[in-house]
């Protein structure tokens, strides 16, 4: 057995879009705004899941899906179980949803399979965003 520890990182979670009150204020405002980007451009997760990533809250941390990535910052939420990431809806959640659609027509943004991963890079602009 080895004395070193393991460094992860990665995790593997269940991505779940939601609305949030702070997410739905700001996007009645400037959707270009700080304030907007601060509350939409994140995933909240489980203090264990922050844990095994070593992470802290607002670490930039890149989301991979089958339909896309993302990088946003991380934050704690009591909200969530492990090996699940919530996600508000907006630009930066659309980069991992994709545009398929379930067998009764909704698009699907519930239960996604996602990579989680630390990252040094910069959390995506909205206009970088837009452009891709």
């Amino acid at each position: 057995m080895s004395f070193f520890k393991m460094i992860i990182t990665e995790i593997e979670v269940l991505l779940t879009t939601i609305r949030t009150i702070k997410q739905g204020k700001s996007a009645d405002s400037d959707k270009t705004s700080i304030e907007y980007f601060n509350e939409v451009a994140i995933v909240l997760l489980h203090k264990e899941d922050m844990k095994r990533l070593s992470v802290e809250n607002n670490d930039p941390v890149k989301i991979r899906t089958k339909y896309g990535e993302v990088i946003v910052k991380v934050r704690e939420a009591e909200e969530t179980k492990e090996g699940i990431g919530l996600v508000p809806v907006g630009l930066w959640a659309n980069m991992t949803t994709g545009n398929s659609i379930q067998s009764n027509g909704i698009p699907l943004f519930k239960n996604i399979r996602a990579t989680i991963e630390s990252t040094d890079e910069s959390p995506s602009d909205i206009m970088r965003l837009s452009s891709a």
